[in-house]
């Protein structure tokens, strides 16, 4: 069995795992235990400090995957790699810490209180400055793990440790044990401990890492780093920008507990890409080598995998949400409040099917000579982007957030198989990706037909066992599902005959 599936499997059960402590503490226990607005304000804070530890990469995250094979030596070393990684950086916190010190006022009065509510931002503005470190280097740790074909622990750290860590938070502060204050203590504090963690295992796999000097590369290498890397920058800041304008935008326009709803809607939504980051983080580094030794049909291929896995995991994962949506509004605490992002959860979802098709184009655009069309595409995202949520929002409220999304991811994608296709010739673009589509189309379609059965619990059912009967017949059709089915089976043949040996 080859390391990609093997690592992208272990770490896609990692996922799954953290996905299931993240059902239980969402669904179960925010919602019971934290009012709309403070979980808004959460989500506020960490895709805040996740935008600024973003420019703060300074595009080390990508450069780092794009030039790591002129580092990498015959023997096993990587000249240093490891502390160039975290050095650079350094920089880009004192730049993007620093601007966002001196832009306070400006952004708290962006989300300055609607309807009368606590201008909570501004209370917590400095708890940011703290998760910007945290999230940036344990994101540089994920990187150099992934480079070295160990992605599990790093996923066990960010999966399940920082959302049992959450859990702990949550609880404390619903039961009265701490005050809000030292909730978000403990909130930032727990992205703090994940980071530590994975640091650790990063100098366990690598001991001589931190040791080792920064050995010099090629001038011409170097220059190219450089030029790269600022291009990358630019377009990465864009791009982060409309990652996650939708939730500010959201919160500025319509309040922190608008944004609350949001969020769990989105929470709803995030286990569809959770396979995909596994999948994603050990194949770039085989793109990143296909692209340097100029194998473009190697390389078509494994784009071509990629996204056939992707879309076909993340299609039945949507459609299981949909089928029992319904279902889990019933059941979660205030149900009825959130109940209200039920559209939301719909397009976003269809939004991120789309980006499971064709995102690992980003990675082959980056690390490709043609990656200065990046920030072309960034620039026309950006806009597209900007301007559909301030019309859809006004016009459709939550929702209308969620159709931009949508909508934006189509328009990017779009122009991104443009370049890949007119520079490179390559496209995710096969008999097995349509049939895929139509797959989950026609599931959808099934839903969309059946009578309700009355009860959310007896509908579910209903639904479940058809389209689940239904859908089963259809995928055994797919290439990709028998392939993936294959791949399971091996791996749990392996495992079997190791305990056996054992």
């Amino acid at each position: 069995m080859n390391v990609v599936f093997r690592q992208s499997f272990k770490g896609t059960l990692t996922n799954l795992i953290g996905a299931g402590i993240g059902f239980l503490s969402t669904f179960f226990v925010i919602t019971r235990l934290l009012t709309p607005e403070e979980i808004g304000l959460t989500r506020v804070l960490v895709e805040a400090a996740t935008l600024v530890s973003g420019y703060a990469l300074l595009a080390t995250n990508s450069s780092s995957i794009r030039y790591y094979p002129y580092f990498r030596t015959d023997d096993g070393r990587d000249r240093g790699f490891f502390r160039l990684l975290l050095t650079i950086p350094l920089l880009g916190l004192l730049i993007f810490g620093g601007a966002y010190l001196l832009f306070k006022e400006p952004l708290v009065a962006y989300f300055s209180p609607k309807g009368g509510e606590e201008d909570l931002f501004r209370r917590y503005y400095y708890m940011v400055l703290p998760l910007v470190l945290f999230i940036l280097y344990q994101t540089l740790l994920e990187v150099y793990c992934s480079l070295r074909q160990r992605i599990v622990l790093p996923k066990v750290s960010r999966e399940v440790l920082l959302r049992l860590l959450l859990l702990v938070a949550y609880i404390a502060y619903g039961i009265g044990w701490i005050d809000f204050d030292l909730f978000v203590i403990a909130f930032v504090l727990s992205y703090g401990v994940m980071m530590c963690v994975t640091l650790f295992y990063s100098l366990r796999i690598s001991p001589q890492a931190l040791s080792a000097p920064i050995e010099p590369i090629a001038p011409d290498v170097r220059r190219d780093f450089r030029r790269y890397t600022l291009f990358t920058l630019l377009s990465a800041m864009g791009s982060s920008i409309v990652q996650r304008l939708d939730l500010f935008m959201v919160s500025a326009e319509l309040g922190m507990a608008s944004a609350g709803i949001y969020t769990i809607a989105f929470y709803v939504v995030a286990v569809i890409e959770m396979p995909s980051r596994s999948l994603s983080a050990m194949s770039s580094p085989f793109a990143s080598e296909a692209i340097h030794s100029g194998d473009t049909a190697r390389l078509n291929q494994l784009y071509r995998r990629v996204s056939c896995y992707q879309l076909l995991v993340g299609a039945l994962l949507l459609l299981a949400i949909w089928v029992n949506i319904d279902l889990l509004f019933w059941l979660i605490p205030n149900g009825e409040t959130y109940a209200l992002g039920k559209g939301v959860v719909l397009f976003l979802g269809l939004g991120k099917l789309i980006d499971l098709a064709f995102s690992f184009g980003n990675g082959i655009l980056r690390y490709s000579k043609y990656y200065f069309w990046t920030l072309a595409y960034t620039i026309i995202v950006v806009v597209v982007t900007i301007l559909l949520n301030l019309y859809l929002i006004e016009l459709w409220g939550m929702v209308g957030a969620a159709v931009a999304t949508m909508i934006t991811f189509g328009v990017s994608y779009t122009f991104q198989q443009l370049v890949l296709w007119r520079k490179l010739q390559i496209t995710p673009l096969s008999s097995e990706l349509v049939r895929i589509v139509a797959l989950f189309g026609l599931l959808m379609l099934v839903n969309f037909l059946l009578p309700h059965a009355g009860h959310p619990l007896l509908d579910s059912v209903w639904r479940s066992l058809v389209i689940g009967i239904f859908g089963w017949w259809l995928m055994r059709r797919l290439e990709t599902f028998r392939g993936l089915e294959v791949q399971v089976k091996e791996l749990i043949m392996e495992f079997w005959t190791k305990k056996k040996g054992e």
